[in-house]
């Protein structure tokens, strides 16, 4: 592949990967958050690959490997695309039975998500009230992107930010870009991004002396997440 080397070759080279994004044939998405490798997710990743590898179906199915999903306690678990067909707490010999049911368009009842409290199965990841009931926006696409193939990111919209901000560098722009969004700070006190890089524009550059700033809330020191985080 050639380097890109301007606007136009960026440009250029995002609409051809987003001409043919590859969708029209089923997808196996497999959960493969720390919990799911803990559960076993690596193993059937392993299988699915080699399912596909051994029976040639390299352009009749795809695998997605993602980030957590959330949906822990039924790790491992499979989604098929595009029924958004659940399939949870798989074991390694029941892969290749949603393979060939994903290929043939079918589903396999027994093997549904069911609703634990009432034995109630669910066709659809939608329907499922663990997910129904929730509305994610941090990683809200996390889903729809493997984690270590660009191009899944690149046909999800990514890198428009970058190709917005190359077209037009404007400082203030990009301020006022930021600050309509809303963007926040991941930490506990959730500060606005653009006030902080207004603040920053402002200051210039007129200090000699350079400082390091040590961000010691006890709550960025515990590595976790706010509830808004998700």
């Amino acid at each position: 592949m050639k380097k890109i080397s301007s606007i136009e070759n960026f440009t250029d080279f995002l609409s051809l990967i987003r001409i043919n994004p590859d969708e029209n044939k089923p997808c196996l998405v497999l959960c493969a958050g720390t919990s799911g490798q803990a559960c076993g997710s690596n193993d059937i990743m392993r299988i699915i690959k080699r399912y596909i590898i051994e029976h040639n179906l390299h352009e009749k199915i795809s695998l997605r490997v993602t980030g957590c999903l959330g949906f822990c306690e039924m790790d491992p678990f499979i989604i098929v695309e595009p029924g958004n067909n659940v399939y949870p707490k798989i074991k390694m010999d029941e892969v290749p039975l949603i393979i060939e049911a994903a290929l043939n368009g079918t589903v396999i009842e027994d093997m549904l998500y069911r609703q634990p409290e009432d034995d109630k199965i669910y066709r659809s990841q939608q329907d499922i009230p663990f997910f129904s009931n929730q509305t994610r926006t941090i990683l809200g696409k996390n889903q729809l992107i493997d984690p270590i193939r660009i191009y899944n990111y690149i046909v999800r919209e990514g890198y428009d930010a970058l190709l917005k901000v190359l077209t037009d560098p404007n400082p203030i722009s990009i301020i006022n870009e930021i600050k309509s969004a809303g963007l926040r700070g991941r930490g506990g006190a959730g500060f606005h991004t653009a006030i902080k890089w207004e603040i920053a524009r402002k200051s210039g550059n007129k200090l000699q002396q350079k400082f390091l700033v040590c961000n010691a809330d006890e709550q960025e020191s515990s590595g976790r997440k706010s509830p808004s985080d998700n």
